[in-house]
């Protein structure tokens, strides 16, 4: 519940409604890894890799000083794409499935002409429907319910459990006593998805119980004693080593995406021109060799210095 409350909840609503359209870019930065993060536990495709492209090249802007780190970091809000996504339900909504793409460029050429007929089909004159009592009401609904769950969770505390496969060490389910339904592990905390699972009444760092000392149990789910935590400069290892590891899955599952779809290219081109030169060839591999040892030098550099940017806690 923390973890929803405290972390996945705020980061999904305030990363377009608060941070990005304010043009808050630190806090922007720091939310899109954040996210991803959750898209790594969810192992949702495409939504796992494209949070990284754009850290991967923002890092990239900033350490090679290029214009557009400044730029986009002062004019975040400028960076949507409202009004392409607005003409484009426009566009589709004047074509159908008989349209070739000679019409459908015509059709574009034709809405463009009329603005302010595009304007007017997303205007929004609705007024906003709630009224102040309205507002009061639902507030302090949502207050009960919040006070009658977490209620329930102290009355069911000590009954929930984890449930690990005899034939599948990966398999694992969690039985949350509150809801009394058995979850996949995607909707627990990242410290259960990490190597180390979280223990309930031991130290993660030196295994000695916490209830002797002062102690934490963090967001990610691991327990530790301040001293510990220290130790291991204000981060947790279990989790840090999985961002790492789920960074490296996702990057080379990227770059494999890219290289099919050269290769694709490659295989298409090839069919329409005559045989390459050999010596084109070779300077061609030797640069892709380059330019790959130059990514993967540029990622490590990136983990290395994870942990000015990334908080676990």
């Amino acid at each position: 519940m923390l973890d929803l409350l405290d972390n996945l909840v705020p980061a999904t609503l305030d990363i377009y409604a608060i941070l990005f359209r304010s043009g808050q870019f630190n806090q922007y930065f720091d939310t899109v890894f954040r996210l991803w993060t959750f898209a790594l536990r969810w192992k949702r495709k495409n939504y796992n890799k494209a949070p990284l492209a754009f850290i991967s090249d923002y890092l990239y802007w900033q350490e090679n000083n290029h214009p557009l780190a400044n730029i986009i970091s002062k004019s975040l809000v400028n960076f949507n794409d409202y009004f392409v996504e607005n003409f484009h339900s426009r566009l589709q909504a004047n074509i159908n499935i008989n349209y070739t793409s000679d019409n459908i460029i015509e059709q574009s050429y034709l809405l463009d002409m009329h603005n302010n007929q595009l304007f007017n089909a997303f205007r929004t004159e609705k007024t906003y429907p709630y009224k102040p009592n309205q507002l009061d009401y639902l507030t302090k609904k949502s207050s009960l319910f919040l006070l009658e769950h977490f209620q329930k969770i102290f009355q069911n505390f000590g009954k929930s459990r984890i449930i690990t496969s005899k034939n599948k060490k990966d398999d694992i389910k969690c039985y949350i006593a509150t809801l009394n339904e058995t979850l996949e592990i995607k909707c627990l905390p990242t410290g259960y998805h990490t190597a180390h699972l979280p223990s309930l009444d031991t130290c993660d760092y030196c295994k000695i119980s916490i209830k002797s000392s002062t102690s934490k149990v963090y967001i990610c789910g691991h327990s530790y004693h301040d001293n510990c935590y220290n130790l291991m400069e204000s981060g947790c290892k279990h989790c840090l080593e999985y961002y790492k590891k789920g960074i490296f899955q996702q990057v080379k599952a990227f770059k494999n995406g890219l290289k099919k779809i050269k290769d694709e290219d490659i295989i298409l081109n090839n069919e329409n021109t005559d045989d390459i030169n050999d010596d084109d060839e070779l300077d061609d591999e030797n640069n892709n060799e380059m330019e790959e040892n130059n990514i993967d030098n540029r990622l490590q550099i990136a983990i290395n210095n994870i942990n000015q940017w990334i908080v676990i806690s």
